[in-house]
């Protein structure tokens, strides 16, 4: 795939937001380079173990999946969610091994330290673009191996 006209100045080409509101506004979106590809990252059965007590092992598994891939790349300025329980960040096609292997380790991580099943994927911008009226039930993701 090409690499767009805006994908090595996207983050130069956004504009700041001066208060909360501007948060609201759909004109301060930009949609992501298409070469680009959304991780995404959730602890299995987040809610029992919310329920057992372990709601600190969930949210640092949730924030780790961030540190690592961001420490990892060596840019702090990629865009994330944090959701809890896991994570959402958009990466540039340079830096997709970096992240994938950085999820690799949190996800060996999990298993090894706490016994949680951490689940990660990446899913393209352009594939997700182009199947907008695709079903859900489309396998758009490339899963992160289950063992290492």
């Amino acid at each position: 795939m090409p690499v767009s006209a805006h994908a090595d100045s996207f983050f130069a080409d956004l504009s700041a937001g001066t208060a909360f509101e501007d948060l609201l506004d759909p004109a301060a979106f930009r949609p992501a380079p298409p070469e680009w590809s959304v991780f995404l990252t959730d602890v299995a059965d987040s809610t029992s173990a919310i329920r057992a007590g372990r709601y600190r092992e969930v949210n640092f598994l949730g924030a780790a999946c961030i540190a690592a891939v961001l420490n990892a790349c060596g840019r702090p300025n990629l865009p994330y969610a944090f959701g809890g329980d896991g994570a959402v960040l958009l990466v540039p096609p340079a830096l997709h091994s970096t992240a994938r292997d950085a999820l690799i380790s949190v996800v060996a991580l999990a298993r090894t330290t706490s016994g949680f099943k951490l689940r990660a994927g990446a899913v393209p911008v352009w594939r997700n673009a182009r199947a907008a009226d695709a079903t859900w039930a489309s396998p758009v993701c490339n899963s992160l191996p289950e063992s290492i």
